[in-house]
């Protein structure tokens, strides 16, 4: 707000000497970049503990493999948006490196796809569960 209002600020990374990104636009756009991401890691994180509460109980519930499925779609999907909103803000500034490598794609788009093979899982054990319940 500081910035927006006029005021100068000292960027937390390093710039080449032949960018100046003194306008409140590519700062905004920073920002709003910066909220979207850590949002969707906070909400991805409020899911997964979620999930690991409601492992205490009972296991193999409708709830649990909805919130693998939805846990594992949300850390795809800000996966993506993270690197597609990287690379938009990286183009005005060549000289900022935004921190997020090709490899930790990857990674988290595995854990994501880890996370959907999980709930599938969990979808099959519920329903073995309720066969073996109807059969006791």
């Amino acid at each position: 707000m500081y910035v927006l209002a006029g005021g100068n600020i000292n960027y937390p990374f390093e710039l080449s000497p032949d960018i100046v990104p003194d306008s409140k636009t590519s700062l905004l756009s920073f920002l709003i970049f910066f909220l979207i991401v850590t949002g969707g890691y906070f909400y991805f994180f409020s899911i997964l503990r979620k999930l690991a509460e409601s492992m205490g109980g009972k296991l193999f519930t409708k709830d649990q493999v909805r919130g693998l499925r939805y846990a594992g779609r949300l850390l795809i999907f800000i996966t993506i948006i993270e690197n597609f909103l990287a690379f938009i803000i990286s183009l005005p500034f060549a000289g900022i490196n935004t921190g997020f490598s090709f490899s930790e794609m990857l990674l988290y788009t595995g854990i994501g796809c880890f996370l959907l093979v999980l709930g599938e899982v969990f979808a099959r054990g519920k329903v073995y569960k309720e066969e073996n319940e109807l059969t006791v």
